[in-house]
C-alpha cells in the first residue's frame, strides 16, 4: 500500500484534504501517467479511482451521509429505521426490501460529493464494504454480546430482550440463552487449546469469553469462525438456533474468501431467522443494528466490486499502527507525520527500483520449501523428529573463511558455548567427537 497523506486529528472539513487528491486522480485519468524505468523503458497508463472505502462511520463522511442514527441510516438503500419499543432509544433496520440508493442521491445531495466528478464513480457500490470492520469489529463482536455478555449480565443488557404485553422483559425465552457455567467451560476450552493453535492464525487466541480488553478485529474473527461453531453452537438445544448460527458463520467465511461465485453469494443471502424470533417476542427489535443490516448488502457489493478481501482495510490498519508507533512529536505531530510519509515512500520506491541484495551481494539464507526437504534415515542419530532442510556438514575454520573484523578466538568461544547448549538441550541425540 502507498501512503498518500496523513490527516492530523479529526478533520472538520475532510473534503478540503481529499479534493486535491481527487483532482489529481481525475487529471491522471484524462491525461495519463508516464513512468520512465531506470533501464530507459517507458510505461504509459491511465489512473482511475475505483473505490473509496473504510469502516462505516468514516465512509459516511466520504459520501456526506447523515449516518446510521438518521431516519434513513443506510448509505446503500433507503430503508426507514424504527425504534425497538422497549423503553430505550436507538434506530434499527428490520426491513431488507428497500430500494437501493440512486446515483442522484449522491450527485444531488445537500452537500456536493467530491467523488461524483470522477468517471469511475458507481453510486453506492463505489464505497464498498470493509470485511475487517464489518465481520470482525461488527458482526463477531455483536455475536459475542448476544451470547456471552447478555448471559453473563442480563440485567445490564435488557435492550436485546423481547417485551411482553404486560411490559415485562421476556428473559426466560431468550433466543441465545446459556448458563454462566456453560460459558465458563467454553473459556476453559479456549485456554486449554491455546498451546496447540497453529501459527497461521492471525489472532492471539485469547479467551474472549472472559474479557475483550485489547482484542483486535482478527481476534473477534477467530472467535466467530472457530469458537462459535465448535464450542458454542452445540450448547443450544433448539435446532433452529444452531442452524442460524452456522449459516451466519458460513456466510461470513464466504465473504472472507478471495474467490466467490453466484451460488456462494446466494448461500450467504439467508436472513429470516431473527424476524421469526422478533415475532415470537424471544428477542428485541434492537438486534437489527447497522452492521447486521449491512450483511444484507454483502452480496450486492461482491457482485459489483468483487471479493471483499481484494479491497480490505487490513493493510491500511497495519499502516496506521506503524505510523502511530513512529510519530513521536508532541508539538509538531503534523510535520513529523509528513516527514515519515516522505521517508517511507522514498524507501518503498528504492526497494521497487533497485534489488538491494543483488546490488550489495548480501549473504542470504537459502530458500527452503517442501521440494528440498530432506528425510533423514531412521538409523541417523539426528533423526529426532526435528525438521532439517539439509544434511549435517563438517567445516574447518581457517583464516580464509572467518568473518571479517571478528577475532577467531571469539568464534571458537561461541562454538563451544553452542556445543554446550546443544549437549544440555538434546543430551540423547547430541554426539560430538
Amino acid at each position: 500500500m502507498f501512503q498518500i497523506a496523513v490527516i492530523p486529528g479529526k478533520a472538520k472539513d475532510l473534503d478540503s484534504f481529499l479534493l486535491p487528491i481527487v483532482d489529481e486522480i481525475k487529471s491522471l485519468g484524462e491525461h495519463g501517467l508516464l513512468v520512465k524505468k531506470h533501464n530507459g523503458e517507458e510505461i504509459r497508463s491511465k489512473v482511475h479511482l475505483v473505490m473509496a472505502s473504510g469502516d462505516i462511520p468514516q465512509v459516511t463522511k466520504f459520501c456526506h451521509h447523515k449516518g446510521h442514527n438518521a431516519k434513513y441510516g443506510c448509505r446503500i438503500c433507503v430503508v426507514e429505521c424504527t425504534h425497538p419499543g422497549n423503553g430505550r432509544g436507538g434506530m434499527y433496520y428490520q426491513s431488507r426490501t428497500a430500494a437501493l440508493q440512486t446515483m442522484n442521491a449522491f450527485v444531488m445531495g445537500d452537500v456536493p460529493n467530491i467523488f461524483c466528478k470522477l468517471p469511475s464513480f458507481a453510486s453506492s457500490s463505489f464505497y464498498g464494504l470493509d470485511e475487517l470492520h464489518l465481520f470482525g469489529q461488527g458482526i463477531a463482536k455483536f455475536i459475542r454480546l448476544l451470547i456471552v455478555k447478555v448471559n453473563q449480565a442480563p440485567l445490564e443488557n435488557t435492550t436485546v430482550f423481547g417485551k411482553s404485553s404486560d411490559g415485562s422483559f421476556n428473559m426466560s425465552n431468550y433466543t441465545f440463552k446459556l448458563s454462566k457455567k456453560q460459558l465458563e467451560d467454553v473459556g476453559d476450552c479456549i485456554e486449554a487449546s491455546r498451546g496447540k493453535i497453529p501459527v497461521s492464525f492471525q489472532g492471539s487466541w485469547d479467551n474472549l469469553v472472559k474479557k475483550i480488553d485489547g482484542a483486535r478485529a482478527v481476534d473477534f474473527l477467530d472467535f466467530l469462525l472457530y469458537v462459535v461453531p465448535t464450542l458454542i453452537v452445540p450448547l443450544f438445544t433448539k435446532v433452529e438456533v444452531r442452524r442460524a448460527l452456522l449459516f451466519l458463520v458460513r456466510g461470513c467465511a464466504i465473504g472472507l474468501q478471495w474467490e466467490t461465485n453466484e451460488s456462494l453469494i446466494q448461500e450467504m443471502e439467508k436472513h429470516d431467522f431473527l424476524d421469526q424470533e422478533v415475532r415470537k417476542v424471544n428477542i428485541s427489535l434492537s438486534v437489527f443494528r447497522p452492521n447486521n443490516h449491512y450483511l444484507t448488502h454483502v452480496g450486492y457489493i461482491i457482485r459489483k466490486a468483487g471479493s471483499m478481501r481484494a479491497y480490505s482495510a487490513r493493510s491500511m490498519e497495519r499502516t496506521i499502527g506503524r505510523y502511530s508507533k513512529l510519530i513521536k512529536s508532541r508539538v509538531l505531530a503534523g510535520k513529523n507525520a509528513g516527514n515519515l510519509v516522505e521517508r517511507l515512500s522514498m524507501r518503498s520506491y528504492f526497494n521497487l527500483a533497485v534489488n538491494i541484495h543483488d546490488l550489495l551481494d548480501t549473504i542470504q539464507p537459502k530458500h527452503r520449501s517442501l521440494d528440498n526437504f530432506i528425510e533423514l534415515p531412521l538409523s541417523s542419530p539426528f533423526n529426532c523428529n526435528y525438521q532439517l532442510w539439509s544434511s549435517f556438514a563438517t567445516h574447518s575454520l581457517s583464516s580464509s573463511n572467518l568473518i571479517e573484523s571478528v577475532s577467531p578466538n571469539i568464534i571458537i568461544t561461541q562454538l563451544k558455548n553452542l556445543q554446550l547448549f546443544c549437549s544440555r538441550t538434546f543430551p540423547t541425540y547430541y554426539y560430538h567427537k
